[in-house]
């Protein structure tokens, strides 16, 4: 396994048997090297690039029609201001098509932190906070929320941070055995793919 080309060894470790040397084993982690992969038959490169590179085309034309109303978007969704004397993508439940997310409720705020990194309060009181890589429990919760994000967000300074504490946090290692271990994570606002005028509109550089 070790000398073939089609698979990449991640780790290889001793299993002894101490009553019988002769049921000693290894344990060898592996992956299928990408260019010895053997292809799907089920499967069409050219459809999934065509279907994907539409999705992008119908978003960017609502982001360009939109214009600058747009407070956030990712690669599936829209987050804009609504104003009934201008355009607005078609809200229809069909396919290609944009549907309507919160069930017939408005935002009344939103912040955002930076990519897959924001938060919104609705008009029914309750608010919705989303941060890629911290995982929103009830305890961390009460750190990192909406209040805590539009207060970052507004004192628009780079030093601010919240740390999170995950205890116990259950892990696995090389092994496959479990262990539980004290975990503490950082979050702040990183927000550097624009950049942000005094007003917080922001523009792209060069602009």
């Amino acid at each position: 396994m070790i000398q073939d080309d089609t698979k990449k060894v991640m780790h290889l470790e001793l299993i002894q048997n101490k009553e019988n040397d002769e049921l000693d084993l290894i344990l060898a982690n592996y992956t299928e090297t990408d260019d010895f992969v053997p292809p799907c038959h089920f499967g069409n490169v050219v459809i999934a690039c065509y279907t994907t590179a539409l999705a992008r085309l119908k978003l960017y034309d609502a982001l360009r029609r939109l214009d600058d109303r747009v407070l956030y978007f990712d690669t599936d969704s829209i987050i804009y201001v609504h104003d009934d004397h201008k355009w607005s993508p078609p809200i229809l439940d069909s396919l290609g098509c944009m549907t309507d997310e919160l069930g017939g409720k408005k935002i009344t705020t939103f912040v955002s932190g930076g990519p897959k990194n924001y938060a919104y309060q609705l008009n029914d009181g309750s608010t919705v906070c989303k941060v890629k890589g911290i995982t929103l429990d009830y305890k961390t919760s009460q750190i990192i929320n909406f209040e805590t994000m539009k207060n970052m967000v507004l004192s628009q300074t780079d030093d601010d941070k919240v740390t999170v504490t995950y205890p116990s946090k259950i892990m696995r290692g090389k092994d496959h055995r479990l262990f539980s271990k004290d975990m503490t994570k950082d979050y702040r606002i990183v927000y550097d793919k624009r950049q942000i005028l005094e007003n917080l509109n922001t523009l792209p550089y060069g602009f």
